[in-house]
């Protein structure tokens, strides 16, 4: 459940984001990333919709800051090495 809508309503309904807070956002998403390369997944599909918006964190110092879901792997595709045993 993604009770913020997608990143691209949160922009729309919150207008320009502030430095720190997109530095956050685009942290967490090439975090998201990287998960996916380390377990030989890409996405293919990252756009503003596809990233959603699951709650605010309001503890953070500073400000409060989104926690993020990356969504829709329908054109994800998995690579790496893969060894195949002929017996």
């Amino acid at each position: 459940y993604a009770s913020m809508g997608n990143l691209a309503s949160f922009i729309h309904r919150y207008g320009r984001l502030d430095e720190d807070l997109a530095r956050c956002i685009f942290r967490q998403l090439v975090e998201a990333l990287a998960v996916c390369h380390e377990a030989h997944i890409v996405h293919h599909d990252v756009k503003l919709e596809n990233v959603l918006i699951t709650d605010i964190n309001y503890k953070s110092p500073g400000f409060p800051v989104p926690s993020l879901r990356l969504i829709d792997f329908g054109l994800a595709v998995t690579t790496g090495v893969y060894i195949f045993y002929i017996k």
